[in-house]
């Protein structure tokens, strides 16, 4: 058995389809419809979906993967921070609050039992551990072992560095569907 961990996936790198139902996104929404996010120093890796799908495919076909574990994650990360400049940027409005406020923001909010569900796993230690553990430290960063990163590269399959051009391809994909308002729709 071939195991592959993959890392936060988001968005195909060209068609910006996503899964709404991954944790990045809904945090992604979150802060969009509330119009806050945390003050946190946690960094993300954006893993595009078409990265993984095309590393599994190469790692499966190759001679000596049985028994191997793969870590399929980017291996630049991007600080929250920054990753909301990037919807700053592309004209929605957020502001910068303390994770117990954020929190308080969501338990505020109307939504549907998805986001319920994701605030109650941010409010818990686990989620409280991921998204206020400083960079570097995450579970993610721990099993970054490189040797999957080698054997991708050496078939030609590299993760693009994470940039606001992926973030644009998803935000745009995620509003035509109607998911995410427009940046003139947001709070402020």
């Amino acid at each position: 058995m071939t195991v592959f961990r993959p890392g936060l996936i988001l968005a195909h790198s060209r068609t910006g389809v996503a899964n709404r139902s991954d944790l990045l996104t809904r945090l992604i929404r979150s802060w969009i419809l509330l119009g806050v996010a945390p003050d946190v120093e946690t960094a993300v890796d954006l893993t595009p979906v078409d990265f993984v799908s095309r590393a599994m495919v190469r790692l499966s076909l190759s001679p000596g993967s049985a028994g191997r574990t793969y870590h399929l994650r980017n291996r630049s990360t991007v600080p929250l921070g920054r990753l909301v400049e990037w919807l700053c940027d592309e004209g929605y409005r957020i502001r910068r609050v303390s994770y117990d406020d954020w929190l308080a923001a969501m338990a505020r909010h109307d939504s549907d039992e998805a986001s319920r569900l994701l605030q109650e796993f941010l409010a818990g230690p686990a989620g409280r551990r991921y998204l206020q553990a400083p960079p570097g430290s995450t579970l993610l960063d721990r099993l970054a072992d490189g040797s999957s990163a080698q054997a991708l590269e050496q078939g030609g399959i590299v993760c693009p560095e994470p940039g606001p051009e992926l973030l644009k391809v998803c935000l745009a994909h995620l509003r035509s569907t109607g998911w995410l308002p427009p940046p003139a729709a947001t709070p402020g």
